[in-house]
């Protein structure tokens, strides 16, 4: 797993802090919701799929900063301010 970036971060009490930085569609950030039709699709599928694997390297990256005292962050469009 290689995150998107790795950050170096001034804080407002000028302190230098290390983010490991993300960036996903919104979509991928939210666990797929199952539609009121009996049928499972592909795309249903597939959504969670992706949600797993994502979820599971998030969970994994964040255990992996906290050990080193850094902050994971994920950045969608809507963070980003993108349409």
């Amino acid at each position: 797993y290689f995150p998107d970036f790795l950050v170096k971060v001034r804080t407002a009490s000028n302190q230098i802090e290390t983010w490991v930085v993300e960036i996903k569609p919104y979509a991928q950030t939210r666990e797929p919701k199952k539609t009121d039709s009996c049928r499972i699709t592909k795309r249903y599928i597939n959504e969670v799929k992706t949600y797993a694997i994502n979820k599971y390297k998030w969970d994994y990256a964040e255990a992996w900063c906290k050990d080193r005292n850094y902050k994971f962050v994920i950045f969608t469009e809507k963070e980003l301010n993108i349409r």
